[in-house]
């Protein structure tokens, strides 16, 4: 399913990020430091997150899960 359906429908986005950033992506926040990272790339780049970690819970970038807590939040 990964290879022949997925693969085929996405793209992998990256960001340079500098000690400004760094420093807005540590402060403060219910997830972390990596998980922000993701919030953020998906953020600017309008993307979809797919994910099965439940810490995205209360994250506002759209999720494409499988995660029953996840799918609760998002209903």
């Amino acid at each position: 399913v990964l290879k022949d359906k997925i693969l085929k429908n996405f793209d992998v986005v990256g960001k340079s990020y500098f000690k400004p950033d760094i420093n807005k992506l540590l402060s403060g926040g219910l997830l972390d430091y990596s998980d922000r990272v993701i919030v953020d790339l998906c953020e600017s780049n309008n993307a979809v997150l797919l994910t099965n970690d439940g810490d995205f819970f209360n994250s506002s970038i759209p999720l494409l899960t499988a995660n029953k807590k996840l799918l609760n939040n998002k209903l």
